[in-house]
């Protein structure tokens, strides 16, 4: 009974999804810049209020791709913007949501896509570690050190979490049922698997777990894997359609650092599975950096950008962020492809402006237009500006 359940659960998520393609396609082919995304958790701004349900919906709808996953999040007591919850005591042995909560995210998806209709949802589908809540603590789907204990993992959250045994033949088809059944109910466009590129990359056992994914979300489902390796995932990419490239500091603090992330994001944009969506996160720096991460975002990709906090020494949830001014301005869609100059800057042309980037260690630059143009945080007209080394810029047509 158990497998035909597990059956009809993916037939199901095949035909939602196939029924759901031309609307997913007609989002992303509308979709408008800056496009900006949230990893799990929210906007952290008092401007910004988050004490009521509506309050969340319009919060959340700002942005273009959103996910979240129950079990973390509400062990941080952060509130959800979709809701869904696991009808288990053990969410890790759910086999749906909850019929209340379903019924209320099935509402809330229908709010976000009339304040946003570019918006994509996704849920995160734990397969690489885990709270000690998820799963009995006598589970096997735990991986186990000689000694029969659980295995630690990740030791930011909100409360121990354990490895799980991704090579358990029963685990990977509880996942890929999961993945199913997000899809399947109408709520997600898809799934986010976190912690990919350091573990499923170079794993053929993972791979072979990730086509049961794909199978489970159907041909056209969305699926983003975070790149914590930081490099491409050629193995991964014919089941991928984006990489949540997790930039951490000391991975952008260099010339060479920058250039690898320019790279690394084209190289995506060009190799994994249509429809493309990469989510470009950096994380601490100063307004240089925040800056010149949504130009290279915006030059370098079609995806969406993110510049968040994540201090795992700080007890607060990761990925908290700001709303910047910059995310507000109406660029519209892309008009052309990235150029790059003769003097080093790099240049993309949008419906209603320009977006330039001086990578670092280009030195000081001046650009000249054949007409007025606005500089966005500055709001003079003009037809020249200085551009400072190490920066992004955004000009908007007068």
């Amino acid at each position: 009974m158990k497998r035909l359940y597990v059956a009809l659960i993916i037939l199901g998520t095949v035909i939602n999804v196939n029924c759901q393609r031309s609307a997913i396609q007609e989002r992303l082919e509308k979709k408008e810049f800056p496009s900006i995304f949230q990893a799990w958790n929210p906007i952290d701004m008092k401007e910004v209020p988050l004490a009521t349900p509506e309050q969340r919906l319009a919060a959340g709808a700002k942005h273009d791709i959103l996910w979240e996953e129950p079990v973390s999040q509400l062990g941080y007591g952060v509130d959800l913007v979709l809701g869904t919850i696991w009808d288990n005591r053990y969410q890790g042995l759910a086999d749906d949501f909850t019929p209340e909560t379903k019924r209320n995210a099935l509402a809330n998806r229908r709010k976000l896509l009339e304040m946003n209709p570019d918006m994509i949802l996704l849920m995160e589908i734990r397969w690489k570690d885990a709270p000690g809540s998820y799963l009995p603590e006598d589970s096997e789907w735990w991986l186990r050190d000689e000694s029969g204990n659980r295995k630690i993992g990740w030791t930011g959250g909100p409360e121990p979490y354990y490895y799980l045994d991704y090579r358990n033949q029963s685990f990977g088809e509880n996942v890929r049922k999961q993945a199913a059944v997000a899809v399947a109910s109408g709520i997600y466009d898809g799934v986010m698997l976190d912690w990919w590129g350091s573990h499923g990359e170079s794993d053929p056992l993972c791979i072979e777990f990730l086509k049961k994914i794909r199978e489970a979300v159907g041909r056209d489902g969305i699926i983003i894997v975070n790149n914590d390796r930081i490099s491409p995932l050629p193995v991964s990419a014919p089941f991928i359609n984006g990489a949540f490239m997790e930039m951490k500091y000391d991975t952008h603090h260099t010339p060479e650092g920058w250039k690898k992330l320019a790279d690394d994001l084209v190289w995506f944009e060009q190799n994994l599975r249509k429809p493309v969506l990469n989510c470009l996160n950096i994380q601490a720096g100063d307004m240089q950096e925040m800056m010149s991460g949504l130009a290279v975002s915006l030059i370098f990709s079609n995806g969406s950008y993110l510049f968040g906090r994540d201090d795992n020494s700080n007890p607060a949830p990761d990925h908290l962020h700001h709303w910047f001014s910059a995310y507000d301005i109406k660029l519209g869609r892309p008009s052309g492809n990235v150029v790059e100059e003769p003097d080093g800057l790099y240049t993309r042309k949008y419906d209603n402006g320009v977006v330039v980037y001086n990578p670092w260690g280009n030195g000081e630059r001046t650009i000249r237009f054949s007409r007025n143009v606005k500089q966005s945080g500055t709001g003079k007209p003009a037809t020249e500006f200085v551009l400072e080394d190490r920066n992004g810029y955004i000009f908007i047509y007068e």
